[in-house]
């Protein structure tokens, strides 16, 4: 992503083409993704490196467009833990 971009056209004989500038940008979110995966812990004790979710559009890029809240929930809880943490969102 980025800005400023332009294209050049060339070919043998004519003199060489060059766009407009045009800009880059992320899709809407498509799907989330752990960028930093969870690890083991002691009762009570905090995940380390904090866990992390990401937005990322159809192509794999960070949607950085995207607003929205996201809830974690422990999927496998045999033990009947519960999961509890800050909001440490990126602007």
């Amino acid at each position: 992503m980025g800005t400023g971009y332009t294209l050049t056209a060339s070919a043998t004989g004519p003199a060489t083409g060059t766009s407009t500038a045009f800009n880059i940008t992320a899709g809407t979110a498509a799907t989330l993704v752990f960028t930093v995966q969870p690890t083991s812990t002691v009762a009570g004790g905090s995940i380390t490196p904090a866990v992390e979710v990401t937005a990322r559009d159809a192509n794999g890029n960070t949607a950085t467009g995207f607003t929205g809240s996201v809830t974690l929930a422990i999927g496998t809880n045999a033990g009947g833990g519960t999961l509890s943490g800050a909001d440490r969102s990126r602007p």
